[in-house]
């Protein structure tokens, strides 16, 4: 009659110990530092002024950190040991990937594109009269 009381209780404590040493990293916490952090997002249509907060987790660790915004569903992944980026869209469920010398390049395009507007606008505005334009 002992043997069968004894049974249950070998087999819970063999599966504890099984879970304990072979799944260590289950529920392990981050080993770095983790943050939260309010943010307002501002942005001016037409209309007027528009503010929207959400908050923030960052997570970081030397060569690596992660940025979650759970209000808009977006993971942000920064590996600089692999030298890229990804941006995870939850809601969508697609995610981008862009190493750092393509962010470099669309920075440098985006310059050139800034630099040639004003350009062109210097013009229209050189060639509108003196009253016409503003100071």
């Amino acid at each position: 009659m002992r043997k069968k009381r004894l049974l249950p209780v070998v087999a819970v404590l063999g599966l504890i110990f099984f879970l304990t040493w072979s799944l260590p990293t289950v529920g392990k916490a981050f080993e770095g530092i983790v943050y939260t952090k309010k943010v307002t997002v501002t942005s001016m249509p037409m209309m007027g002024e528009h503010r929207e907060e959400s908050e923030e987790t960052v997570y970081y660790k030397p060569g690596f950190f992660k940025v979650v915004d759970p209000k808009a569903g977006t993971v942000t992944i920064v590996r600089l040991d692999k030298r890229l980026i990804w941006e995870i869209d939850q809601n969508k469920k697609t995610y981008t990937e862009i190493t750092f010398d393509q962010l470099a390049q669309l920075r440098e395009q985006a310059t050139a594109a800034l630099k040639d507007a004003q350009k062109k606008l210097k013009a229209q505005l050189e060639g509108l009269p003196a009253d016409q334009r503003q100071k």
